[in-house]
């Protein structure tokens, strides 16, 4: 063999053998963490869940043993804010207002306020209002309403989060539609009353001030339809009319009489078989006309009794005068005598808590991922 066969077989010899040594120095792949990939499934089943408290055992558990894990950093920091708003939701529900300041104050003390956490510095105040709105039902006058339905404006933008909330205060401005039209009703019915007193027991100047006050208010007032009729088929059709008319019956009767002393003799007989006609008349107006025309000292008598307040005025429903009424599609009674606490109840929808669990765990499923 010569001298440079030998240098070859050495030379192969010696890179066989720094081969060898480097398979031997080669690191061995990682065995599989069980335990991790336990913790993380169930971590994530548990943020599914909403367990906040069992979801964040479980994520101390797993940066225990593997601190640098992002998922586990992540997810924990989540689950501990709505950790935080469930408490604060929880002392919400139970209207414990001083106790939610105290916990929030604390919250922010350690760093740890959030943009949802920071909406229930809004929700107390909002609560308040709400609680003293309803212990001012229920309500007198449509004013009262509208005034006290202002103090909710600033807190809406908090309260209208209930649906619940939302179908309350529906109803509430329905309320202020109806308590307007049955005031309007109220009124006109009032200056019909003082313009049938003033045209049996006052002058002509002063019932000629008061339809030029009804003139100016109420124009719409069915009084002014009923002034001109002069045939019988007119007079039979606007009496027709009157019934269907809140307040008809009346105005028509204080129409005729105001013209009265310029009516044709048949068609004063033909008002007064109107006016006799059911129960009688319902104006003082309309009786004095009828004892007129019939020459019935009865009718006087009883137009006495009724100027002397010995006899009742007739029964308002009995004469086409029906006041506007509230219908209510929804039972909001226990609202109306409800405590500050009870009333916290209305906004039992507002559901914060929620919206930051569903925020949660959409953003854990794709840190998962």
């Amino acid at each position: 063999m010569t001298l440079c066969q030998l240098s070859k077989q050495i030379f192969i010899v010696f890179l066989i053998s720094l081969a060898m040594v480097g398979c031997r120095d080669r690191a061995k792949p990682p065995e599989f963490d069980r335990t991790r990939a336990q913790l993380t499934s169930l971590s994530a089943t548990l943020i599914r869940e909403e367990r906040t408290d069992d979801a964040i055992n479980c994520l101390t558990k797993l940066l225990e043993s593997n601190p640098e894990d992002p998922y586990a950093t992540a997810a924990l920091r989540k689950q501990e804010i709505r950790q935080l708003v469930e408490t604060a939701n929880e002392l919400l529900r139970k209207g414990h207002f001083n106790e939610l300041d105290e916990h929030l104050s604390n919250v922010e003390a350690e760093g740890d306020i959030s943009p949802e956490l920071l909406d229930f510095r809004n929700a107390p105040p909002a609560l308040e209002a709400l609680a003293r709105f309803c212990r001012r039902m229920p309500w007198e006058t449509s004013k009262d309403l509208e005034t006290n339905l202002e103090t909710l404006v600033p807190h809406l933008p908090v309260l209208n989060q209930s649906e619940t909330f939302k179908d309350f205060i529906s109803f509430q401005k329905q309320q202020l539609e109806v308590l307007r039209r049955s005031e309007w009703q109220q009124a006109n019915l009032d200056i019909l009353t003082k313009l049938d007193q003033a045209i049996v027991t006052q002058t002509q100047q002063d019932v000629e001030k008061i339809l030029r006050e009804l003139k100016a208010k109420f124009p719409q007032n069915p009084f002014f339809r009923y002034g001109s009729f002069s045939t019988k088929a007119e007079a039979d059709r606007l009496y027709k009319d009157s019934e269907g008319l809140f307040a008809g019956r009346l105005a028509y009767e204080l129409a005729s009489s105001c013209r009265w002393s310029a009516m044709p003799n048949e068609l004063k007989g033909v008002v007064a078989g109107q006016l006799a006609g059911g129960e009688g008349p319902v104006s003082l107006s309309g009786l004095w006309r009828l004892g007129e025309q019939r020459k019935n000292n009865a009718d006087y008598l009883k137009l006495m009794a009724r100027l002397k307040g010995k006899a009742p005025n007739p029964d308002v429903a009995k004469t086409g005068i029906a006041l506007a009424k509230a219908t209510n599609p929804k039972v909001f009674a226990p609202i109306a005598s409800a405590n500050a606490l009870e009333v916290t109840n209305v906004l039992h929808q507002i559901r914060l808590v929620s919206t930051i669990g569903n925020k949660t765990n959409k953003t854990n499923a794709k840190e998962k991922k």
